[in-house]
C-alpha cells in the first residue's frame, strides 16, 4: 500500500493535515471533493446521496410489485 504525504490531501502543503490520513486508506471519492470549491463539493455531495436514495428507493419498490403479483 502506498503512503501519500498529508500534503496531498489537504492541499494546505504544511504538512499538518489530518491525524488519520496515514492509518486509513484514501477515498477518492473524498479526495476528488476535496479539490472542488466547497459550494461544489456540498451539491455533488448531495446529488451522490440523492442518487443513491432513489435507487435504494427504486430497488425496494420493484421487489414490492413484484412481490404483489
Amino acid at each position: 500500500m502506498m503512503i501519500l504525504p498529508p500534503t496531498m490531501y489537504d492541499g494546505r502543503g504544511s504538512g499538518h493535515g489530518r491525524h488519520d490520513l496515514h492509518t486509513e486508506r484514501p477515498d477518492p471519492i473524498g479526495l476528488a471533493l476535496m479539490r472542488l470549491h466547497p459550494v461544489e463539493a456540498a451539491q455533488t455531495f448531495g446529488s451522490l446521496l440523492g442518487q443513491a436514495v432513489q435507487a435504494v428507493f427504486h430497488r425496494a419498490n420493484r421487489r414490492n410489485a413484484s412481490a404483489a403479483r
